[in-house]
């Protein structure tokens, strides 16, 4: 099973794409795969699908959301558990186009460091052609969500601009994937401090 995200947001298996169903269960989906592996609360995904908003049956609706998820990927590796306050969707075998382009880049900057432009290259361009469009563009997201997609962006445009000699390689690399994850951290740190003022108050 692959899911891409590089583009609009899409899953295949055996070369064809699997229906994912509403906007909604799409953007739950999706946020699940920004977070691949982590646990998300059920709080951070009614407020992705519902923003401020959220009608009382949410929490339902979305445990219905994840049960339809659940039932699309049984027996195909990938899984969408329960843990704690929230939901983790561990990929098994499935494939992750945001993860592989990440390593791409990090491969491309140890190629840089070894003075191998032509790996560099060959490393960058194929990072560049996984992308089919504006990140997750056609998944409503709010504004935590979309700030993650937003960085996928900001990865691929950097890598655009990488410098073509491998001296200058070495200095500033493709290494964005890492700049990703610590934005990552610092954004979910800053949403785990929002939840706690709020539960505080």
């Amino acid at each position: 099973m692959k899911f891409r995200v590089l583009g609009p947001l899409d899953v295949r298996l055996a070369g064809e794409t699997l229906a994912l169903g509403g906007g909604k269960q799409r953007a739950v989906l999706a946020v699940l795969l920004l977070r691949a592996e982590e646990v998300v609360s059920v709080q951070r995904l009614i407020d992705e699908v519902w923003g401020d908003e959220p009608p009382p049956s949410a929490a339902h609706t979305l445990e219905s959301y994840i049960s339809r998820l659940r039932q699309l990927f049984r027996e195909h590796g990938p899984r969408v558990i329960r843990k704690g306050a929230g939901y983790a969707l561990e990929l098994g075998d499935a494939t992750l186009d945001a993860r592989e382009f990440v390593s791409m880049q990090e491969q491309a900057t140890i190629a840089a460091a070894m003075d191998e432009p032509a790996e560099v290259v060959g490393l960058t361009g194929g990072a560049l052609a996984m992308w089919r469009g504006p990140a997750l563009a056609d998944v409503a997201l709010a504004s935590a969500g979309r700030a993650e997609a937003d960085r996928l962006e900001e990865l691929r445009r950097n890598c655009l601009r990488e410098p073509r000699e491998p001296s200058d390689r070495r200095r500033i690399g493709c290494r964005r994937g890492a700049v990703w994850t610590m934005q990552s951290r610092r954004a979910r740190g800053r949403e785990t401090s929002r939840g706690l003022g709020r539960r505080s108050g």
